[in-house]
């Protein structure tokens, strides 16, 4: 995981503990208000099982950031690796294409930001400026050149 992805892990769980807090403070209003059993009060069960989620949701973000490993540009600045900025050549149409290369679970496609693992980062990982590489899909085969790592 990159140094960014470390810290977009960081910010979410910031995030979701605050949205945690809200619910608990919901949690005891609809309590006092509807009171405390379940089965009388429809809208504390809805926020128990908020807080649930969220709670899940938490404690599965930092078991990911406890695990993670922080990688940036492992390969150095010759090869693509995670952290790479790439610019490459579709070769079969000479269209060409920007991508940053991150760790798994940061892709961003909207932004032009894939995984080591996808598809195509599991292809470009590893080459060289200049290098080749094959892009196998369901359908079809597209060569590829690296034309610049940043």
């Amino acid at each position: 995981m990159t140094l960014k992805g470390v810290e977009k892990l960081k910010f979410d769980i910031e995030r979701y503990k605050k949205r945690l807090i809200g619910v608990r403070q919901k949690k005891g209003n609809a309590a006092e208000v509807g009171g405390d059993v379940w089965h009388d009060n429809s809208a504390l069960e809805e926020l128990e099982h908020q807080e649930r989620i969220l709670m899940r949701e938490i404690f599965e973000l930092n078991n990911t950031l406890r695990k993670a490993e922080i990688v940036d540009n492992k390969l150095g600045d010759n090869k693509v690796s995670i952290g790479s900025k790439v610019k490459i050549t579709f070769l079969d149409d000479n269209s060409s294409a920007e991508f940053t290369i991150a760790g798994h679970g940061e892709s961003d496609p909207e932004n032009n930001i894939i995984s080591y693992d996808s598809p195509l980062g599991a292809a470009l990982y590893g080459k060289n400026i200049g290098g080749k590489c094959e892009l196998k899909t369901s359908n079809n085969c597209r060569s590829i050149r690296v034309d610049k790592i940043n």
